[in-house]
């Protein structure tokens, strides 16, 4: 569960009702056994040394802790805050310490000014960039690559949508736009390779993509305020006469199975509809199935060329900074998602694009054709990241799958 969260109240909730219910109960009794007072006097130094030593150990593994090596932190704090309280804080807090009570505040004073410092300057400057080598940088760099997040494209206020707001790619020309890229962040990932497609064909385009916004009509996302509504905008936009080809992209299993993909901090996506209103995995399936069928026999109606472009493979790790660490040599995992692992996720998804190909005569582009080989799904080119995150594209990750796109658009 997230951290810090509303659900940090249970526990706290409850160890204060059993500290209130103890006495005269055999609760009370185990509380006030020697391990357990022993435990109580030294809990802020053990409060204190917990927190880092896991961090610092899950940075080291990539996030593995086995349950030998969690044992094995959790008794090294016991004894580090051993230490802390017979070495720093029973000193400090007697009478022979030394130290008066306003020397005491002062040195405290001291070091948070210090913290603070130190930190501000780490903040301002990006985290101290230059204390890694070039190439290092490089690799780090690709996370920023294709940053949607200034696009007006990208997340538009929906009263510029209403309003009629769409950003125009492709060939500039004067001529009605003849396609349209729709989707979520990945849409945005893919728009400046399908439009140098286009632009070479002197066709020009709208597009408008949305953070979390699977492009199906009639489906809301539970962490997509607007989804809904610019979907109904799109659609009608899409059915303008002149737009004779809709490109429908998105991080499709995200939604279709409501959660991450080996992502222990990121929260479960939930999609609606008007037949299944309550959010839910166990109705993602169905919500899914109707509003793909229903977008694309809406386009089909009206003569449309449907192109889906399936999802990229997924990595359960963020690329930039796992190449980072290994070219400085501080080891870390696999990161390269086997083909089986990624068909498995796909499965619901591709059976349903399979039976609207069949029944509609779409167009569908799977990228794994491109970035998988030898049961394994690339991570790399020339020895750069194609990924800035786990699961969006570089600019030259996407221009990977330009030759595909080419024959398919």
């Amino acid at each position: 569960t997230p951290f810090p969260g509303e659900a940090a109240l249970l526990p706290c909730i409850g160890a204060a009702l059993i500290v209130y219910a103890a006495p005269g109960t055999r609760t009370g009794a185990l509380l006030s056994t020697g391990p357990m007072v022993w435990t109580g006097l030294m809990s802020y130094s053990l409060y204190l040394w917990h927190w880092p030593l896991l961090v610092f150990a899950r940075y080291a593994t990539f996030g593995q802790l086995n349950p030998a090596q969690t044992a094995f932190f959790i008794l090294l704090s016991f004894g580090l805050a051993a230490l802390s309280l017979r070495y720093v804080e029973r000193p400090f807090r007697g009478k022979r310490s030394g130290f008066s009570r306003r020397q005491v505040f002062a040195l405290a004073g001291t070091a948070m000014v210090a913290a603070i410092c130190v930190g501000a300057i780490a903040a301002l400057s990006g985290g101290l960039p230059q204390r890694f080598d070039a190439g290092t940088r490089a690799i780090l760099a690709e996370a920023d690559q294709r940053d949607l997040s200034d696009s007006p494209c990208f997340d538009a206020p929906l009263a510029k949508i209403r309003a009629g707001f769409f950003c125009h790619v492709g060939a500039k020309t004067n001529a009605p736009a003849s396609f349209m890229i729709w989707g979520d962040s990945h849409a945005g990932v893919l728009e400046p390779v399908i439009s140098r497609i286009m632009a070479a064909r002197g066709q020009g385009g709208l597009y408008l993509s949305r953070s979390t916004c699977i492009p199906l009509q009639g489906v809301t996302v539970s962490r997509s305020e607007g989804c809904g509504e610019e979907n109904d905008v799109m659609l009608k936009a899409a059915l303008q006469p002149n737009i004779r080809e809709v490109v429908l992209i998105a991080h499709w299993a995200r939604y279709s199975e409501s959660t991450p993909y080996r992502d222990p901090d990121a929260r479960n996506v939930f999609i609606t509809d008007r037949q299944s209103p309550e959010p839910g995995i166990a109705v993602a399936h169905g919500v899914f199935a109707r509003g793909l069928e229903r977008t694309v026999a809406a386009l089909s109606r009206a003569h449309k060329k449907i192109v889906i472009i399936a999802q990229v493979p997924e990595v359960a790790w963020d690329i930039p900074e796992a190449y980072a660490r290994e070219r400085l040599r501080v080891g870390g995992p696999d990161t390269r998602t086997s083909v089986v692992d990624y068909l498995q996720r796909q499965q619901f998804v591709f059976n349903e694009f399979e039976k609207l190909r069949r029944a509609y005569g779409i167009t569908i582009v799977y990228p794994h054709s491109q970035l998988c080989a030898g049961g394994f799904c690339q991570v790399a080119a020339g020895g750069r990241p194609i990924y800035r995150d786990r699961h969006h594209l570089t600019p030259g990750g996407a221009a990977l799958l330009a030759p595909m796109l080419k024959s398919a658009l």
